[in-house]
């Protein structure tokens, strides 16, 4: 997860951005990338901690910085015939298509990063423009994606332009500097007041003012913004799982700038793992909680797309079973925090039977569970501070999909068109995440009907039958409501008896080969006075006890984790109703690393 920090000034400003680093480093962004306007500047990486050590005794009028949650990205700087600066965070979806535009325009840039693609492409606006805002605006009216960019040019000294799309920036105008961020505690230094800018708003920050336009191009105003100490950390948003919820579709954009969209297993590891794992012959998952409903989701890819054999183990019961396993099989434990003590002692269990590959999955890389694994993933999801897990789930899924169909290639599994089609889904992943936020109201309308219920029904097949356990979870955890998830075609072996008029049953119901198949579970419902909600992309109507909410269906094996944010917002604005501390539920605890 990255972080943007500019600020501009008629002064040295590099003692001011000292000032702002407590808040980013308590956040846990531990490395910075920072270009400045300085003669000859160089762009410097760096620990956060040391940064301002770095900076003592230099002086800069302009600053661009990109803070990151484990290493630097040194791919977020980039300039453009030494007279473009760009500074950024997230995905160009269409970057196939900028970078085929600005080949023939002349501009050569390989690889074809997010920080080159804006620079050379602001670069060439601002050739006919001489206009360095219009060019910003007129080059991000052409990106589609999650990203947000900050520019500096040689020509124009006194400006930093930025802009956005799906990821907030904020603009603080203080007595001697204007700065912008997309983390507000790092301007509350500054001013106590901030502007948001709009989706689509291109900013120019000069020394004592700022210039906004709308998407349309038109000069525009915001009104400011008085975040108190309680918010300023919640971005305005009423409670931590509400924000991290909402900040998924950039964590997926920066995680795919960051390592890429090919399925490159030496890419997403290391060149020795994808030596010594090229020929494994099957995979075993440990996991506990929310990690272990990704897992048993992640069976389905690793099976189908890899052709690997995969079984999927809660950590607490694995260690103590006699486990009979083959030799050449790539243990893989998966942790939110990577301290989950039953997730730790399974691996240690698996490494006493003598397996040796063995890799982890965890939000936190100095992690006991990271250190005695062989190989190790990170998830760079930032910190959740939420007790219950939303983004790190949803990273989980990325991840361990991404695993996958790397290991499909490795094993010569993936053609070269599906192959295509797979990062083309990544690509538009982040913007897909963004587009739920169209079903919000139905979904606090679902919450009105089913908050004041005794016990629910989770119902799903195939790959979202892991879902509707993670959604029932997650129910329990901040509703309090007695929720159960089950695979659709097991209604009839029990379940159907607890089927009645005050039994509300949500169901995932995507189109593909058992959409046949899980109609007829659901009509078993109704059949039964059953009050269905039904989140699905087969074209269904509404009607009396029958709600639908529409759900995308373009991203193929990406949308369990369409489905998966869906009903994480309805958890929550369940136990909204129920007037829960969502962030802190009764009688339960994480480890977190980082806050």
């Amino acid at each position: 997860m990255g972080a943007l920090l500019g600020m501009i000034s008629q002064e040295n400003v590099l003692p001011n951005i000292s000032q702002q680093l407590h808040p980013l480093i308590e956040q846990g962004h531990c490395s910075a990338t920072l270009i400045s306007d300085q003669a000859s500047a160089q762009i410097l990486s760096c620990p956060t901690l040391t940064l301002h050590l770095h900076l003592h005794g230099q002086s800069a009028h302009r600053v661009l910085i990109r803070f990151d949650w484990d290493q630097p990205h040194h791919c977020s700087i980039a300039s453009s015939r030494d007279s473009i600066t760009v500074c950024c965070r997230g995905l160009i979806e269409n970057s196939e298509a900028l970078q085929d535009k600005l080949s023939i325009l002349g501009y050569i840039s390989e690889p074809a990063n997010t920080a080159q693609l804006a620079a050379d492409l602001i670069h060439w606006h601002y050739r006919s423009q001489h206009d360095l805002l219009k060019a910003v605006h007129l080059a991000a009216s052409e990106i589609i994606g999650v990203y947000a960019i900050s520019v500096m040019s040689a020509e124009h000294t006194g400006e930093i332009i930025c802009t956005s799309r799906h990821i907030p920036l904020f603009i603080a105008k203080g007595v001697r500097c204007i700065a912008f961020s997309d983390q507000p505690q790092a301007l509350q230094g500054i001013a106590p007041e901030m502007i948001r800018l709009g989706l689509g708003d291109t900013a120019k920050l000069s020394s004592n003012e700022f210039t906004l336009l709308n998407p349309l191009g038109e000069p525009c105003i915001r009104a400011s913004e008085n975040f108190q100490q309680t918010q300023i950390k919640l971005h305005g948003f009423h409670h931590y799982m509400q924000k991290e919820i909402s900040e998924q579709a950039g964590i997926f954009a920066d995680i795919l700038d960051d390592t890429g969209c090919d399925a490159n297993l030496a890419q997403l590891l290391n060149n020795d793992a994808a030596c010594i794992l090229c020929d494994i012959e099957g995979i075993t998952l440990l996991a506990s909680g929310s990690s272990y409903h990704a897992a048993l989701t992640a069976r389905y890819w690793f099976e189908s797309l890899a052709g690997l054999p995969c079984t999927v183990e809660l950590a607490s019961e694995y260690r103590y079973r006699d486990a009979v396993q083959h030799h050449n099989t790539l243990i893989i434990a998966v942790s939110q925090s990577g301290e989950t003590a039953d997730t730790i002692a399974a691996l240690k269990y698996a490494q006493s039977l003598a397996h040796e590959h063995t890799l982890a999955i965890s939000n936190a890389s100095p992690s006991s569970l990271m250190q005695l694994a062989r190989f190790q993933l990170f998830l760079a999801a930032g910190p959740e501070i939420g007790i219950t897990s939303t983004k790190t789930f949803s990273t989980q899924l990325l991840t361990l999909y991404r695993l996958a169909l790397c290991f499909a290639k490795l094993r010569d599994h993936l053609s070269a068109a599906a192959e295509a089609a797979a990062i083309d889904d990544l690509r538009r992943l982040p913007r897909a995440a963004t587009e739920l936020s169209a079903i919000t109201g139905q979904l606090q309308e679902w919450a009105q009907k089913i908050f004041s219920s005794k016990q629910l029904f989770f119902v799903g097949r195939h790959l979202y039958y892991p879902l509707a356990q993670e959604a029932a979870l997650k129910m329990q955890e901040v509703a309090y409501i007695h929720a159960f998830g089950f695979p659709a075609g097991e209604l009839v072996h029990g379940p159907l008896t607890l089927v009645n008029k005050d039994l509300p049953v949500i169901a995932c119901l995507p189109w593909n080969r058992l959409t046949e198949k899980l109609l007829a579970n659901l009509q078993e419902i109704r059949a039964r006075d059953g009050e269905l909600f039904i989140l699905s992309d087969a074209g269904l109507s509404s009607s009396e006890h029958y709600h639908v909410i529409c759900m995308a269906n373009n991203l193929h094996d990406l949308n369990p984790i369409l489905y998966g944010i869906a009903l994480q917002t309805l958890a929550y604005n369940t136990a909204i109703l129920q007037k829960n501390d969502v962030d802190t539920p009764r009688f339960l605890s994480k480890s977190v690393t980082k806050n």
